[in-house]
């Protein structure tokens, strides 16, 4: 992940959502029980892209912090995902990220 920008939890599942402005996806991440304890799992279990190809591209190729996702924030089962090119994309939260 190259510059990640914000994180929030998701109520009830516990997974953790990560926007990343160096990419044009965010992701999500899942507790796993092992021997030890808790422990976060070390590559996501989703990705999910948000903003077409040739957008993040443009943009990326001008400042590699800015391309990608920036803001989330989590209300019951919806992210809002936000930047400043598209907008923002709400997304209802199951075992994946679905577009609205």
């Amino acid at each position: 992940m190259r510059h990640p920008h914000s994180v929030a939890f998701i109520p009830g599942t516990n997974h953790l959502v990560v926007t990343n402005a160096g990419a044009n996806y965010f992701s999500v991440y899942e507790p796993k029980r092992d021997n030890i304890g808790m422990r976060w799992s070390q590559s996501p279990v989703s990705q999910t892209v948000v903003g077409t190809t040739h957008e993040f591209r443009e943009v990326n190729s001008r400042n590699r912090m800015e391309g990608g996702p920036k803001g989330v924030a989590v209300h019951k089962n919806s992210l809002a995902i936000c930047n400043p090119e598209w907008g923002i994309k709400i997304y209802s939260f199951r075992e994946r990220a679905v577009a609205h």
